[in-house]
């Protein structure tokens, strides 16, 4: 005999609009960031070059070595862009097309 989990669905939005089950806790620099996606976007493109002028591009490139070290590599390259792309929106800097 299968025993099947259920769960309380709670279709009541949030303060933001989003249902409960969907509500990522802690999403605000997530929501901060995605405000100017162009922005993450254009400083995701410019890592490699300023890693290049930071001297930094040849140890990018060893740091995968191996699978972990490259998901690490690819993790931290993500929260640098979260974490500037934030900052950048906080104060105010705004990109429109």
């Amino acid at each position: 005999m299968a025993h099947s989990a259920t769960f309380p669905i709670q279709n009541q939005p949030s303060s933001d609009g989003i249902p409960g089950p969907w509500r990522i806790t802690g999403g605000r620099p997530l929501a901060l960031a995605g405000q100017n996606v162009l922005l993450a976007y254009l400083i995701s493109e410019m890592l490699p070059s300023l890693l290049d002028v930071l001297h930094l591009g040849g140890g990018y490139g060893h740091l995968a070595a191996n699978l972990p070290s490259a998901i690490a590599r690819s993790a931290s390259c993500g929260l640098l862009i979260l974490l500037v792309s934030t900052g950048l929106n906080r104060i105010g800097f705004r990109l429109k097309l």
